[in-house]
């Protein structure tokens, strides 16, 4: 007969700082408990724990993002498609955010951070339609 160890990780104890907490790493969480960071990933695994997050601007705005797709498709109709030079920029921070994190499975966690940055370096690349 095969017999299991002793968990040291309580599921009720591990969920409180979990729901307090969502954005501690697995190193802190580890500390807290006494145990490794990949016993803390199994543990999520084994008590369907995610890590997982999802990054909404402060600043946007649905009303502002509205009248300006509006102004684009009138935009459009008198000048035409030709008319558009497509611009993409990319920042590069030298900072992040906490990217990760934990919940329990099913349940989305946000986090909110700022879409006016700090020292970046920056990208900018433009392409006319007839290129495509």
């Amino acid at each position: 007969m095969v017999r299991q160890c002793r968990r040291k990780l309580n599921p009720e104890a591990l969920r409180q700082p979990v729901w307090d907490y969502p954005e501690a790493r697995l190193q802190g969480r580890a500390k807290q408990f006494g145990v490794y960071p990949s016993a803390i990933g199994y543990a999520f695994k084994r008590h369907r724990m995610t890590v997982k997050k999802q990054f909404r601007s402060r600043q946007r705005d649905h009303q502002q993002r509205q009248v300006f797709l509006a102004r684009l498709r009138q935009f459009l109709l008198q000048w035409g498609r030709t008319a558009i030079i497509y611009l993409d920029e990319s920042g590069f921070e030298l900072a992040y955010p906490t990217r990760f994190a934990c919940s329990a499975r099913g349940q989305p966690v946000y986090g909110k951070r700022s879409s006016q940055r700090r020292s970046q370096q920056n990208l900018i690349a433009a392409r006319t339609p007839q290129a495509f």
